[in-house]
């Protein structure tokens, strides 16, 4: 394994001797500090941008493999709640564990920093690392060439239907130094045009390309084909044309090798066109938006043993959270402190959230929305009294706490209105001092059983449900009436108390419901966290997504939606297997339906799918 020589990488080899960067990793376990990137056969595979990081790295049980071979086509995962990342390869697996006090936030950006680098560096690279498992197979004298006859079996293995004439031909035109054999390079041509060939892909560049010789694409025509296919704003068309140009074509045109390159790459990411396109309204009703809001916000770890840190707080907005929850308590001294109650967990004074809050620059520079502090009210009134004299004693902090009396019509307050401002969300008690009650922006209530008791709450009114509340609801067909609450109130949905070790649940169903805080436990990396994340990177990252027009259009609540799902093409997967197809899950408020996609074609480096799924 190469590393390149501009960008250094220290390791010692734990209980052995110690090895410089670009070091054979053969089945020992490393502790590894990476600055840099590794790469295999010349294309970028891993890249961390987070310096010094404390990683290991482990070879699986195949120690004979040649590291050279490596490549990571398939699936990516991490669990940041144990400190660790693994990448799994189809000839090797690289589990990464990060130092105890890292920052797991600044970890997860670099683990989307990584994943982005190995698709957009080696999607081409995953191609030809098939191939070259394909060649190696084919390759049974270990010659490093193929014969004929072997180009022949290897071709009917990939179920190619070509007749041996055909089969001559191609073996000839590849063969470039007339020696009847093929190399692994030469192999390339042949894989790529068996790859394209009568592909709809290749079918939509031509589209797009003129007439020409040789066959490429101008940046006018790619700009159309983003446009018009990949529905990419105007204003952004151009600029990632350049780039796409920049990176698969030559010159100032792209060829049909680049485009499909692009294609798989991770810049054609499946809601680019939304990250990329026009900035959602933010003038409507705050109730109006699903927010991205982090559970229990101070734990690192579990529920009942976790320790708790102010820098959980920085972490979650760093991540993207726009509400966050500071669960209050108090000590023998009566100062509020915060903790999970009765548990093991470790605790902390709210005067240190308050200080790590306290910087307009930290809460607002990434995202200029409103930031809702959840806070759960355990204290007596000699607390609350302290924790106002807390909040007011920081002239920063103190200043972006927004007043409700300051929006006469509460009801309709956007988030543009409530820029940079922090609204606090709480439960009004006896003895909540009034100091404290003109700063509660949306006021804690209770579900008593009755929707018509609740519509008749104060506007901004929050209640709180755990998921298996949320789940009785849909069971009891009442989804219907809380998306009506949700028009002018809020809801909060979080994890269930079985969920001691911080896992998450699906949010998709609570959004679907119109619920606009999904709290999860930011603390753990989960599938249902990346969900999440993805969701709220549209919209800029600004942890605010305009709630869809079924949601937002009462008389449309009842309507039934269609959709349709069409798989245009699929390539390198699992080649000798003719049972491919596309299982696709569709969520509602009542349930999942799976529907599949049957594939039609002759192999499967080259797939088709004809049919759309209604």
């Amino acid at each position: 394994m190469d590393t390149s020589a501009a960008e250094a990488t220290s390791a010692q080899m734990v209980g052995g001797e110690s090895k410089a960067g670009g070091s054979y990793f053969d089945g020992k376990t490393f502790e590894v500090y990476v600055q840099g990137s590794f790469w295999v056969r010349r294309k970028r595979l891993l890249s961390i941008d987070t310096a010094k990081q404390l990683l290991v790295l482990r070879r699986p049980l195949a120690h004979n493999l040649n590291p050279t071979e490596l490549h990571f086509a398939d699936v990516y995962t991490a669990n940041l709640s144990e400190r660790t990342i693994l990448v799994h390869g189809r000839q090797r697996d690289i589990s990464m564990r990060f130092k105890a006090d890292a920052d797991v936030d600044q970890v997860y950006r670099s683990l989307r920093a990584m994943i982005g680098s190995a698709h957009d560096g080696v999607t081409l690279g995953s191609r030809f690392a098939i191939a070259q498992q394909l060649f190696r197979e084919a390759d049974k004298d270990r010659t490093g060439t193929l014969s004929l006859q072997e180009v022949a079996d290897l071709m009917k293995k990939m179920n190619q239907k070509v007749d041996r004439s055909n089969i001559v031909e191609i073996f000839t035109k590849a063969d470039k130094d007339e020696n009847q054999r093929i190399d692994e390079d030469e192999f390339m041509s042949i894989y790529k045009q068996i790859a394209k060939r009568k592909t709809v892909l290749l079918k939509l560049f031509l589209e797009y390309a003129k007439l020409r010789h040789p066959q490429v694409m101008k940046q006018a025509e790619l700009e159309s084909f983003l446009i018009n296919e990949q529905k990419l704003a105007e204003s952004k068309a151009k600029q990632q044309s350049t780039e796409i140009i920049k990176m698969y074509g030559e010159g100032k045109v792209i060829d049909v090798d680049g485009f499909l390159e692009f294609l798989q790459s991770g810049r054609n990411f499946g809601a680019a066109a939304e990250m990329n396109g026009e900035p959602m309204d933010m003038s409507r009703p705050l109730c109006d938006y699903f927010i991205a809001s982090s559970h229990n916000t101070y734990l690192e770890g579990n529920q009942l043993t976790g320790s708790v840190s102010a820098d959980s707080y920085v972490n979650a907005v760093q991540a993207g959270a726009r509400c966050v929850e500071i669960d209050l308590w108090e000590d023998d001294e009566g100062e509020p402190t915060v903790t999970h109650g009765r548990t093991l967990t470790g605790e902390m004074h709210f005067a240190d959230v308050v200080k790590a809050y306290g910087s307009r620059k930290l809460l607002f520079g990434k995202s200029p929305y409103p930031l809702i502090l959840s806070f759960e009210d355990h204290m007596t009134a000699k607390s609350r009294q302290r924790m106002v004299e807390i909040m007011t004693e920081s002239d920063e902090f103190h200043k972006m706490l927004a007043k409700p009396s300051d929006y006469p019509a509460l009801d309709a307050v956007s988030p543009e209105q409530l820029r940079e401002k922090i609204l606090i969300k709480m439960k009004i008690k006896p003895g909540v001092p009034d100091e404290l009650r003109k700063f509660i922006f949306l006021e804690g209530g209770k579900y008593k059983g009755s929707w018509e008791e609740a519509l008749a709450t104060r506007p901004l009114t929050c209640f709180s449900h755990d998921e298996s509340r949320l789940e009785q609801f849909v069971e009891e067909n009442e989804s219907a009436e809380l998306v009506r609450f949700n028009k002018v109130h809020f809801t909060r949905v979080y994890p269930a108390g079985m969920r001691i070790g911080s896992s998450n649940f699906d949010p998709s169903k609570a959004w679907l419901c119109g619920c606009q805080l999904v709290a999860l436990n930011y603390q753990t990396k989960d599938k249902y966290y990346l969900i999440n994340k993805t969701f709220f990177e549209l919209n800029g990252s600004s942890g605010y997504i305009l709630k869809i027009p079924r949601l937002l259009n009462m008389a449309a609540l009842d309507t039934q939606t269609m959709v349709e799902v069409k798989v245009l093409y699929g390539q390198n997967i699992n080649y000798f297997d003719s049972d491919i197809f596309v299982s696709v899950r569709a969520t509602c408020c009542r349930g999942v339906s799976k529907h599949k996609i049957q594939r039609i074609s002759d192999n499967g480096l080259s797939i088709a799918f004809p049919h759309a799924l209604e």
